[in-house]
């Protein structure tokens, strides 16, 4: 398998690299495409400031038309998704750059607010499609063993794409809330550019040996709604992204109302979310190769669950800190583990289908986690929520180990 030379980077950037050395040119093109992409604007972070001060939409116009952004989001990932087991995934890909660009360009238009819509639920469409074909690219172009590091090199350049596009787009908002749209959009043409350079440089198939890895359940045609190991472990999935997601909804207010924050803490926090993962990602992949996948997922579960606990029995700067640290050491376990546990799951079925339920869960949240958790903030108090998600924490874990054993039961009756 041909890779690229982590030792030809630059000398200052060897001890962030070296954890990827040995990955595969086409997973290098998938995580660069991301990082362009990202790094030329945050539109969606300004989305309802512009709704509501630039087109003039009341708060409760805002909350549709982001519901709208949601579900073109979860459409999206399922539609394109599946469409890669029909057509190239390359050319999806392709035409999900291109729609994605050309949505973002007529958002910085002045339109009428039904054809405002029109744009968010395509913008979220194809962006949501985007996510799907991409960890597929990636991942496919990968043997088994080394996909957990090629998911963390993308978690990396995804994390320094978003730090540069914040920002990028923070200064262009202070001029036009439009010119953020205008950025973002170029953005994506240049990300496209660079994806068709990179495999017409390397243009050879890096297809991953994937013949010892062992399908976890029966072929019956492929679908993933017909492989019961599969939509469980979705459950845990979904129960883990509701909880997961009350930290960009709640948390926020949280800190404000009960640490006593000053808000300058919550963007900071989250600036230590992703600096931590740009420095430690390759290292904490290096940990879930040795753990293996389950296990690693597991231990991430643990430690989010852990950190939903601790909320409510601490106090101020501190405990937050140490909070978002426990909490991104649990993400960066978690989330290439279990990527790449869907990736066995669907060997030799519609993978597709499978990756586009998967980043549907995972993006859909966002249109049911941020109601209900406001729902038992406002009526129950923070410490109901927070141990809300802390019991969605064990229900993922419990699920999760269902889905093992279920697994391992299969695995054992392939093998007599």
């Amino acid at each position: 398998m041909r890779v690229l030379p982590v030792a030809a980077m630059p000398a200052s950037l060897e001890p962030f690299l070296s954890p990827y050395r040995g990955l595969p040119p086409h997973a290098w093109i998938q995580a660069v495409a991301g990082l362009v992409n990202r790094a030329g604007g945050a539109a969606k972070m300004f989305l309802p400031l512009y709704l509501r001060e630039t087109v003039g939409l009341s708060i409760e116009q805002v909350g549709w038309l982001l519901a709208t952004y949601g579900a073109g989001l979860l459409l999206g990932a399922y539609l394109f998704g599946s469409l890669s087991d029909r057509l190239a995934p390359r050319r999806v890909m392709t035409l999900c750059f291109v729609g994605n660009g050309l949505s973002l360009l007529l958002l910085a238009g002045s339109w009428p607010v039904p054809l405002v819509a029109v744009w968010l639920v395509l913008s979220g469409l194809f962006e949501g499609g985007m996510r799907p074909v991409n960890q597929r690219l990636l991942l496919e172009s990968c043997e088994p063993a080394i996909r957990p590091r090629a998911h963390g090199l993308y978690r990396v350049l995804i994390n320094l794409g978003w730090a540069i596009g914040g920002l990028v787009s923070g200064l262009a908002a202070g001029w036009d809330y439009r010119a953020v749209f205008i950025g973002d959009g170029l953005a994506t043409f240049l990300a496209l550019a660079w994806f068709h350079y990179g495999y017409r440089r390397w243009p050879q198939p890096e297809t991953a040996a994937t013949a010892t890895e062992v399908t976890a359940a029966p072929k019956d045609g492929g679908s993933p709604w017909r492989d019961p190991a599969f939509l469980l472990l979705m459950a845990s999935c979904l129960a883990l992204a509701m909880a997961y997601d009350q930290m960009y909804g709640m948390f926020g207010t949280f800190l404000r109302e009960h640490y006593r924050l000053a808000p300058i803490w919550f963007g900071a926090l989250f600036t230590l979310n992703g600096t931590l993962i740009v420095l430690c990602q390759g290292l904490v992949s290096n940990w879930v190769s040795r753990l293996g996948l389950w296990r690693a997922a597991s231990w991430g579960t643990v430690l989010m669950t852990f950190c939903w606990l601790l909320l409510p029995l601490g106090q101020g700067a501190t405990t937050a800190v140490l909070v978002m640290v426990l909490l991104t050491i649990g993400e960066m376990l978690h989330s290439p583990a279990e990527i790449s546990l869907v990736m066995q799951l669907s060997e030799g079925r519609a993978r597709g289908r499978y990756l586009g339920i998967y980043m549907a869960v995972w993006g859909g949240r966002t249109l049911i986690a941020p109601a209900v958790g406001a729902q038992l903030y406002s009526r129950f108090g923070p410490t109901t929520l927070w141990l809300a998600c802390a019991g969605c924490g064990v229900l993922s874990l419990l699920l999760r180990r269902a889905v093992q054993r279920r697994v391992e039961c299969d695995r054992s009756h392939q093998a007599g």
